[in-house]
């Protein structure tokens, strides 16, 4: 079952027989919604919320979506929903609060101060490269070897794919913390940093506490 959230108004009418009656609802939002509920299946969500209700959220409901795609709505339809937000899942831990601040997500230079290892996007070409994103002193220190951490970040690269709209890049995460990082004591997490773009953090688990959550 699949949902489209969205703000807007309708008119009401009754439209039947004396025998039988039933309500009808009429209105350009409510045709943007159905529109927006048939694309549940196409992006593999099952909610999707129209950036018209997304811009009226608190900020604790949007750290909880994420922006999938900007769609083309006939010309009367275009205030009602032009972006949407799915309801977000990942198939691993989750870094809390998931969004990295600053401007250098695409260096190592973005690394959070309390994690000991981080790969990401890192521009256009070489995207989870381990050259740029190379093995960390403490991770070695823990027992990850260059070619382990060079088979997570080709797994990442692989999992996002073109798109990155189907989960892969989290079920990457999740393997690679079944295949090397739990053995050492440690935890991947998704992360994101400026619009939208993914990462992997890598904490100790004895001092992850409320910086991870589960999926």
């Amino acid at each position: 079952m699949n949902f489209a959230l969205h703000k807007g108004w309708t008119i009401e009418g009754a439209i039947g027989s004396e025998s039988k009656i039933d309500a009808c609802y009429m209105s350009p939002h409510l045709q943007a919604s159905y529109k927006i509920e048939k694309l549940c299946e196409y992006y593999d969500q099952q909610i999707l919320v129209s950036e018209t209700l997304y811009n009226l959220m608190s900020l604790k409901a949007r750290n909880t979506l994420r922006k999938i795609d900007v769609i083309s709505m006939k010309k009367e339809q275009k205030p009602c929903a032009r972006a949407m937000a799915g309801i977000f899942k990942t198939f691993s831990p989750k870094l809390s609060p998931m969004h990295l601040h600053g401007v250098s997500g695409d260096s190592m230079s973005g690394k959070p101060d309390d994690c000991i290892g981080y790969v990401a996007e890192g521009g256009l070409t070489g995207q989870y490269s381990p050259d740029k994103f190379p093995l960390t002193p403490e991770l070695e220190a823990k027992g990850l070897t260059k070619e382990q951490w060079a088979k997570i970040c080709e797994s990442l690269a692989e999992g996002k794919g073109m798109t990155g709209l189907d989960g892969g890049f989290s079920k990457a995460i999740a393997k690679a913390n079944e295949d090397f990082l739990d053995n050492i004591g440690c935890i991947g997490a998704y992360a994101e940093y400026g619009k939208g773009q993914k990462c992997m953090v890598v904490l100790a688990k004895d001092a992850a506490g409320s910086r991870v959550t589960m999926p």
